[in-house]
């Protein structure tokens, strides 16, 4: 009962324990931020008063303390634009605490960040929810939330999910982003994990028919080009088919790619490509690709196990456009620094009918500074012409150099 009662001052706690504990509700504050796309005013001010209110907090969630406050239930339903994504941004308290945060303590929460904002003149308009579900690696399900959060920028978006997160999963939401077929009320859109920029035109049109009734034009490719062949002849059609496409696409892979950290080609290079004319197995080709990782220090031998362990064939969801095989695991599994690496096999491994002659192994060490490279890498696996040109090579710094050009 001492320990929950509140406190005039933070010099009742140990130096330690408020330093820690003011360290996560400023992750939390800044996760905050650019979830919601504000900056607070006086940021230390509202720190300082949460840090007071969290100290007996602390104490009620670590021992099931917590009671049910009705008033606050009434009060939140002012905030409600601010009480998910304050949900969604208490993960660096959380992990501090040890526990999960009961909901009655998240409207606290609320109300504390709610009569901040509206103190300081601040507002947060309510977008429409959109949660990703990925039955795949951390990678490819990170790599879906990033495109779809670009081209759909009105939304707001929960970090991706697995299947069994997401039927475990209490978020309310508009909207759902998947591969396959899931169980929901809400509106669901099947989206496959790697999609072209005129596929995201069509899906963006989609979409925002189907959520706001809103009709947006999308250019039909094979009808322009019957109009041009009435009037001209055409040879090489579909080449003419992919200009054009390219021509009215989004451009999104380009927009994103001028504020990450890491290009294919700075990870990529003819230190971590291998060539080898064949192997006897998919397991063996995990080994020898990841080789050059394991010599650099950038992931463990666990690591290998893992993707072995995750990957025991090649499963057309890691094959990019049929070309590029990228097995990975999770961070955790014994990533020491981002990278990439190469295995190049001149006989190909049989990806159902389909020969694939390109694995690149995967070492995130986050969800972010490897992602420009994962961009730059699909839209590679998607130029069949690069991509037989790159089989005929034999040596490492002719295949570094088209890797170089199109790592732009």
């Amino acid at each position: 009962q001492l320990l929950t009662s509140n406190v005039l001052s933070s010099q009742f706690l140990r130096e330690e324990e408020t330093l820690e504990l003011k360290s996560s509700l400023k992750n939390s504050l800044a996760l905050f931020e650019k979830k919601a796309c504000i900056t607070f005013k006086e940021k230390e001010k509202l720190l300082q008063k949460l840090v007071l209110h969290m100290k007996p907090a602390y104490y009620r969630i670590k021992y099931q303390l917590t009671t049910n406050y009705s008033i606050i239930e009434k009060v939140s339903e002012e905030f409600e634009a601010i009480h998910y994504i304050v949900k969604d941004s208490l993960k660096p308290f959380e992990t501090y605490i040890g526990c999960s945060i009961p909901e009655s303590e998240v409207m606290f929460i609320t109300v504390f960040i709610g009569g901040h904002l509206i103190n300081s003149g601040e507002t947060i308009q309510l977008k429409k929810r959109a949660v990703v579900v990925c039955p795949n690696g951390v990678s490819i399900s990170h790599l879906m939330e990033h495109t779809l959060r670009d081209l759909f920028p009105e939304f707001y978006f929960y970090e991706a999910l697995s299947i069994r997160e997401f039927e475990q999963s209490k978020a309310e939401f508009d909207m759902v982003f998947s591969p396959v077929s899931v169980q929901t009320s809400k509106h669901l859109f099947i989206v496959e994990q790697f999609i072209t920029d005129f596929q995201k035109l069509q899906l963006r049109q989609r979409v925002i028919q189907t959520i706001f009734g809103l009709n947006t034009s999308v250019v039909n490719i094979e009808q322009l080009i019957s109009v041009i062949e009435k009037y001209s002849k055409v040879d090489q059609k579909s080449q003419l088919q992919k200009a054009l496409q390219d021509y009215f696409s989004l451009q999104v892979l380009n927009e994103t790619s001028k504020n990450q950290e890491y290009s294919l080609a700075d990870l990529i290079t003819p230190e971590t490509i291998v060539l080898r004319d064949q192997v006897e197995s998919w397991k063996e080709a995990i080994s020898i690709a990841a080789a050059p990782l394991l010599h650099k220090g950038i992931i463990t031998e666990a690591y290998i196990d893992k993707m072995q362990e995750q990957y025991p064939s090649m499963s057309p969801h890691i094959v990019l456009r049929l070309n590029v095989a990228i097995p990975h695991a999770s961070p955790e599994d014994g990533v020491q620094a981002v990278g990439m690496s190469l295995l190049k096999l001149k006989e190909g491994l049989l990806c159902g009918e389909q020969k694939v002659h390109f694995i690149v192994v995967i070492a995130a060490i986050d969800k972010k500074k490897h992602l420009n490279a994962m961009l730059q890498l699909m839209k590679l696996a998607e130029m069949n012409g690069v991509i037989n040109e790159m089989k005929r090579l034999n040596e490492k710094y002719k295949i570094y150099e088209i890797i170089k050009t199109h790592s732009i």
